[in-house]
């Protein structure tokens, strides 16, 4: 817990350890509505939890925090379906559009802090409401006409780093600020001094950006080559023709 990237690294481990046995022994209306289940679980057991004076842990064990690993299976689970161009369109602009009437909605009631009941019950769902929007809206972008807003160079290689830049960048910040503070105390950002806070983001991200890198091509590599070992060709799933559902399936 000292370390946040491990922790939600662990939170991802235990789905990817659990749910592909789910998946593999229930038929898609039956998951389609367990994955719901667990959606509104999650809130109803942060809500419980607030309310019954143990809200220490809400926002980060695992069975707090189901809803938005939730969120990406149902998106997952709708693409595979019959959805055409036009109803993904409506759908992301309901989940934006919902989310965002939920926040300003709530937010005389406590929604927007996690320090009262519907803030802690419902904030995240609202956050991963929100979120499964955007990640439909880039999607829809991504596999249409304009493609290339999103389909470019920087993006891809910041996508082809991105496992190893979350889990580095934090201990480069933290190196950072130790090594300034020993060595470089002029150089701390005291009171968020802007072109402090700015070179100490060039550098930290800098750092953090060579080391995920190297880690990817040279160690991330090694294990990825395995992973088409255990994965036979003839038990592979169908993918639609739409690029839309390839292009979801191709970020698996």
């Amino acid at each position: 817990m000292a370390y946040g990237p491990l922790w939600s690294l662990a939170v991802e481990e235990q789905y990817y350890l659990v749910w592909p046995l789910v998946v593999r022994k229930l038929n898609v209306r039956l998951l389609f509505w367990i994955t719901a289940t667990v959606f509104v679980y999650s809130a109803l057991i942060r809500g419980l939890a607030f309310y019954m004076g143990h809200p220490k842990g809400i926002d980060w064990y695992t069975w707090y925090v189901l809803d938005g690993l939730a969120a990406g299976s149902i998106l997952a689970i709708v693409l595979r379906g019959s959805m055409d161009r036009s109803q993904v369109r409506l759908l992301c602009i309901s989940l934006i559009g919902v989310s965002i009437a939920m926040a300003l909605v709530g937010a005389p009631y406590g929604i927007l802090t996690r320090e009262r009941l519907l803030g802690a019950a419902v904030q995240f769902s609202v956050v991963h409401i929100f979120f499964a929007g955007v990640l439909l809206f880039f999607l829809l972008i991504g596999t249409s006409k304009h493609r290339a807003w999103v389909n470019n160079r920087l993006l891809g290689f910041f996508g082809y780093i991105s496992y190893g830049l979350y889990l580095f960048h934090f201990l480069v910040f933290r190196i950072y600020d130790k090594v300034c503070a020993h060595y470089f105390p002029q150089l701390q950002p005291a009171d968020w001094r802007f072109d402090l806070v700015v070179l100490r983001f060039v550098i930290g991200g800098g750092v953090a950006t060579g080391i995920a890198f190297l880690s990817r091509r040279y160690y991330e590599a090694i294990f990825l080559q395995m992973k088409e070992k255990f994965t036979p060709r003839s038990r592979s799933p169908k993918i639609s023709s739409d690029p839309l559902v390839r292009a979801v399936a191709a970020s698996e």
